[in-house]
This record gives C-alpha cells, structure tokens and sequence, in this order.
C-alpha cells in the first residue's frame, strides 16, 4: 500500500508495522503521522492503535494513544473510518466509548 495525499507527504504501509512494535516508544508518532495524512488506508492502522496498549504507555490510564487515534479516526472520510467509530462507541471502556461518540457526532454535525 502506499498513498500521496494532498500534503505531499507519502505513505507506504511502514507505519503499520511500527505502530505495534516495542522496541520503540514512538507510538503516538506514529499515530500523529497518520492523522496527518487522513487517509482512508490508514483506518485499520488506527483501530489497532486503539486496541493495544505497548508496554511504555501501561501507565497511562487516560489512554493518550487509543484517543489520538480515535480523533484520527475521525477526520478520515468515508464508512470504513464511520463504522469503526461506531465499533468503538459501543466498547465497555468509557474513555474509548466516549470518544468515539463525539467524533461521530462531530462528523455527523459536519455532514
């Protein structure tokens, strides 16, 4: 997979074999990068992010990666990024859920 968006920046799959990797603790780069190219290749990417928690952010009970992705999620056009919002919004884990809510609502206020 490999994509140019609109920005020039360029995308070919690399992320999403780091974004589950701990021999680094660059995680929320790796999100950030992704976010910025608000692709529609890179929504799987994301959901994984929110489901996995690497070693080096165990501590972190605010979920700083899953959100980031979340908010990610939510900028990406299209029904494959909607759908895995919606997975997210009937998740158990308030802070997951509660996200996810407000990035549906806020695409939905925006269509």
């Amino acid at each position: 997979m490999s994509i140019r968006p609109k920005n020039g920046t360029f995308y070919d799959g690399t992320a999403a074999l780091n974004i589950e990797a701990d021999w680094h603790v660059r995680h929320e780069d790796v999100v950030s990068a992704l976010d910025k190219l608000r692709s529609p290749e890179t929504v799987e990417v994301l959901f994984r992010a929110t489901q996995w928690i690497p070693k080096s952010l165990e501590y972190d009970d605010s979920r700083a990666l899953a959100v980031k992705a979340i908010w990610a999620l939510g900028k990406i056009p299209g029904t494959e990024a909607e759908t895995k919002l919606e997975t997210l919004a009937r998740f158990e884990n308030t802070i997951l859920r509660q996200n996810a809510v407000e990035q549906l609502e806020r695409r939905r206020k925006a269509a």
